[in-house]
């Protein structure tokens, strides 16, 4: 059987559904790598969300305030 291009948590099911509330959300590449890691609060994102490279390595930081992003984070150019 053949496995989906993304594998998700289970938090990451409801996102099709709009219904984001709180939490931590996260994505994987095929190969089961975390592809980004996302942090909700009452529906809007808030808080540092991470992106990470197919070899794990975190490229990039979203830092979020209620719904608004307020930094960015190029970890490649450290």
């Amino acid at each position: 059987m053949r496995r989906p291009h993304v594998r998700r948590s289970r938090h990451e099911r409801g996102r099709s559904c709009q219904k984001w509330g709180h939490g931590q959300w996260t994505n994987y590449y095929e190969s089961g790598t975390k592809k980004y890691l996302e942090s909700w609060e009452n529906g809007v994102e808030h808080g540092i969300h991470y992106d990470y490279s197919p070899d794990g390595q975190i490229y990039r930081e979203l830092h979020y305030e209620r719904g608004k992003l307020v930094k960015e984070v190029d970890r490649t150019k450290r």
